[in-house]
């Protein structure tokens, strides 16, 4: 699976930080810690595995969101799909070494599940969740 080229609203950020992938990778797969560094996630239980299938829970903005690990590529890659009661959403993160550091590339696809509605995400909505996690975590 990846991000839905199709979907009504999709966000990119890119940016090089000053550490190895490893680094990297530990901080963005600390889920617990997201609080740390993200100030727009306000709570995470994430019970483990670091394994493709894990759920877990998080609360962003106004709501709580439902995730499920999806593909792990240690300290390369890692994607997950997430859901709220109105938007259904795919993340995906490269981690990329260059320059002595890291060049991290995200991107997120949103649209409202079927049952919930047809229409896009506004777009408003989906900037606001963008901000919060289109962020790469800094060294």
């Amino acid at each position: 699976m990846a991000a839905n080229e199709d979907a009504p609203v999709r966000g990119r950020a890119e940016i090089d930080i000053e550490a190895p992938p490893q680094v990297v990778w530990d901080v963005l797969t600390r889920f617990e810690n997201w609080p740390n560094w993200n100030p727009d996630v306000k709570s995470m239980s994430f019970p483990g595995p670091l394994a493709p299938g894990t759920a877990f829970r998080w609360k962003a903005g106004p709501g709580t969101i439902v995730s499920t690990l999806d593909r792990i590529e240690p300290p390369r890659y890692i994607s997950w799909r997430g859901r709220t009661l109105t938007i259904s959403a795919y993340h995906e993160w490269w981690l990329e070494p260059r320059n002595g550091g890291t060049h991290v590339r995200t991107e997120e696809s949103f649209l409202r599940p079927a049952r919930a509605s047809s229409a896009p995400v506004p777009a408003e909505d989906a900037r606001q969740i963008i901000r919060g996690r289109a962020r790469a975590p800094e060294g």
